[in-house]
């Protein structure tokens, strides 16, 4: 993982990030190839809920895919692959990352 990701954690201390001890782990991994109308359903606070609130809770941030692009981001948001139409697939991949 980026040191400068891993850094930007130093010296936090809510209890997400206070665990940070200077280095990671890889966790777990995995990947999902999706072929063109495929998507993933939004799973926990990027991305639209997957059940109805009130008020609707909309997304609050979009990152157009490109090749090449890393997203990195916390645990506890909600991420989720909008449906796309392409002649290519598109390979997503995943990780955990803890402190070691």
């Amino acid at each position: 993982m980026c040191d400068r990701t891993l850094h930007r954690c130093a010296g936090d201390t809510d209890p997400l990030r206070s665990r940070y001890s200077g280095r990671a782990a890889l966790a777990g991994a995995w990947s999902v190839r999706l072929r063109s109308g495929g998507h993933h359903v939004d799973h926990v606070r990027f991305g639209r809920p997957g059940f109805k609130t009130q008020p609707p809770l909309e997304a609050d941030h979009f990152v157009k895919p490109r090749p090449g692009l890393l997203v990195l981001f916390p645990a506890y948001i909600w991420p989720s692959v909008e449906p796309f139409e392409s002649d290519h697939p598109r390979l997503t991949v995943a990780f955990d990352a803890v402190p070691a």
